[in-house]
């Protein structure tokens, strides 16, 4: 069996109000070396989302943009990558229950928006045959965002690779449906999904061995994601 190896793709649609983002990469490692480092994703997201940020999340935060005159305010929107961004303020994580809370604040082009916004946070871990599957959801009871989830595939393509496939769903309430075009989620959201798939690349790719990356839990600060 022959397997066509790429670096990485990614396309979102929309379909029924739902932006769909959908990512594959191919990794130079078997899936045993993978393993340990989504172990680390799913720890890290659950108990101390901070730390992603220094490895599978790194590049993904507030970026920095020209300043606009007030002409361009429209265009700025259109194409900024911090038209949305969610500060997190405080999270707890309930092991016996398997889920995390999580608080943000959200920004909108820059200003503070909405406040407080609580969160419940799920992972699902199973396995199919060879291939792990994940899946995290968010439950929100609010007018904002209506669903939103996340599916993460890990499966062997060879003895010495694996393919890792991302998909995201993202269904928004009234608010946000009245401006989020298009362009400008692909502008928030795909290259984000693209830098996160690029640095589980990386880092599985320059491990000499099967090691998870340190889990330790790291002393909160506000993050933008």
């Amino acid at each position: 069996m022959k397997y066509l190896f790429v670096i990485l793709t990614v396309l979102t649609t929309y379909s029924h109000s739902t932006f769909v983002t959908q990512s594959y990469v191919d990794v130079a490692r078997p899936i045993e070396d993978a393993n340990p480092y989504i172990d680390s994703l799913v720890y890290d997201f659950q108990t101390n989302p901070d730390r992603l940020f220094s490895w599978a999340f790194k590049g993904t935060g507030k970026q920095d943009e020209p300043e606009l005159s007030d002409v361009d305010v429209i265009l700025k929107q259109e194409n900024s990558k911090n038209t949305i961004l969610l500060n997190l303020q405080k999270l707890e994580y309930f092991p016996d229950r398997k889920y995390s809370k999580m608080i943000f604040n959200i920004d909108v082009n820059d200003k503070p928006r909405f406040k407080n916004v609580e969160v419940e946070t799920y992972v699902t871990d199973t396995m199919a045959g060879f291939n792990r599957n994940l899946r995290l959801d968010f439950k929100y009871g609010g007018s904002l965002v209506k669903i939103i989830y996340c599916n993460l595939h890990v499966m062997p393509q060879s003895p010495t690779r694996c393919r890792l496939e991302v998909d995201t769903h993202i269904k928004f309430g009234w608010f946000f449906n009245i401006f989020i075009t298009k362009r400008m989620y692909r502008n928030v959201l795909e290259w984000r999904v693209e830098r996160f798939m690029e640095n589980m690349k990386e880092i599985i790719e320059s491990s000499p061995s099967v090691s998870k990356p340190d889990s330790q839990p790291l002393t909160a600060q506000r993050s933008n994601f």
